[in-house]
């Protein structure tokens, strides 16, 4: 869960290489037309939208901006949809992936936004073949493929396309559908995507050096790629160091160490984290026992529908641990962790119910 609440974006009405099909942002919703300037406010990575001018623009961040515009100095600038479409139609690779991802987020038509990434991949641009793959992936617009999907990922990963090169890799590592698990390839794209600075690729990487999956397991380079990730904010690596701490594998065993960075991610909204910083309080390790703080973390969770966190609240509100006892809250937490499949939940309350007949 990255917090981007701080970035800063322009509006740019330059589009080349680096920045179009940049797939995985939010993007606003907005109902693309003909009808010029009837669109004012851009808001998201690279949305694609037609601003009061009537151009068609993206809002991008500051710093990927000016790598546009120092590496592509053939950038193509569309003046309005019509100019979009019509050199999409002529068949530039670029303007048909742009179109594919304005229908896609802009007007929800996922069916043609396919034919347009596809049109685009299959001339080269990797943008598009990301795409694709994540159209067949999630079987948007049509058919869920995870062999088609994987086929495009690697065309685009061997195009150097960092984000194609972890989908490959997470393909390869979980094996879903018709895929081959395959350890070997799934360490060659998370490090090829790694090299480029890809941080969601550091925490897979950890966990094969520490599981030892298609490698010798390496506790050391585990290590330094959880803590590579977690130095730069990366949930995932964030709790998998604090866990290394808490346990001491690998590290001098931490208590302070660990709750530094269950902090982190429990920042951040990691439920686990959050619900391991509740038990930490609960029981003192490394701090002094602390019901109040114990149950405002387990409430964190909670809240996100974590059941083990919901099978605490009960307790809490049951034996008034830092909180005043509420018969009717500790029944409400015990029957929603017991709904989601917690064991010891669905015991509370059939002994709360055995004991009231």
């Amino acid at each position: 869960m990255k917090n981007s609440s701080n970035r800063k974006t322009i509006s740019y009405i330059f589009f080349g290489i680096t920045v179009i099909g940049l797939v995985g942002s939010i993007a606003s919703i907005y109902s693309l037309s003909k009808d010029k300037g009837s669109i004012t406010q851009v808001t998201g990575d690279n949305s694609p939208a037609i601003n009061a001018k009537g151009d068609v623009t993206i809002t991008i961040e500051k710093n990927v901006q000016l790598k546009q515009e120092t590496k592509n100095p053939d950038d193509i600038f569309f003046s309005n949809l019509d100019s979009l479409h019509k050199l999409a139609e002529e068949g530039n690779a670029k303007a048909q992936n742009l179109m594919a991802y304005a229908y896609a987020n802009n007007m929800g038509d996922l069916v043609t936004a396919k034919k347009w990434y596809y049109l685009s991949a299959k001339q080269g641009n990797s943008r598009a073949q990301y795409n694709l793959g994540v159209m067949f992936e999630n079987g948007s617009g049509g058919e869920k493929n995870f062999v088609r999907a994987l086929r495009w990922y690697l065309k685009a990963a061997n195009a150097e396309f960092d984000k194609a090169q972890f989908a490959a890799g997470k393909l390869y590592i979980n094996g879903p559908g018709d895929v081959t698990i395959n350890y070997a390839e799934a360490l060659r794209w998370f490090t090829a995507a790694a090299e480029q600075g890809f941080v969601q690729a550091y925490s897979d990487l950890g966990l094969m050096y520490l599981n030892g999956e298609g490698i010798k397991r390496n506790m050391a380079k585990a290590i330094d790629y959880f803590r590579a990730g977690a130095e730069v904010g990366d949930v995932d690596c964030q709790q998998h160091l604090a866990w290394r701490y808490y346990s001491g594998e690998g590290v001098p065993k931490s208590y302070k160490l660990a709750i530094k960075w269950f902090k982190k991610a429990a920042d951040q909204g990691d439920a686990k984290s959050q619900l391991q910083l509740g038990y930490i309080y609960t029981n003192g390790f490394g701090v002094p026992k602390d019901n109040k703080k114990a149950f405002e973390w387990n409430n964190k969770a909670a809240e996100q529908g974590n059941m083990d966190a919901e099978k605490n609240l009960g307790i809490f509100y049951l034996e008034g641990r830092g909180i005043p006892h509420n018969l009717e809250k500790a029944l409400y937490w015990f029957k929603r962790a017991a709904k989601g499949g917690q064991p010891m939940a669905r015991t509370a309350l059939e002994n709360l119910e055995s004991s009231n007949n």
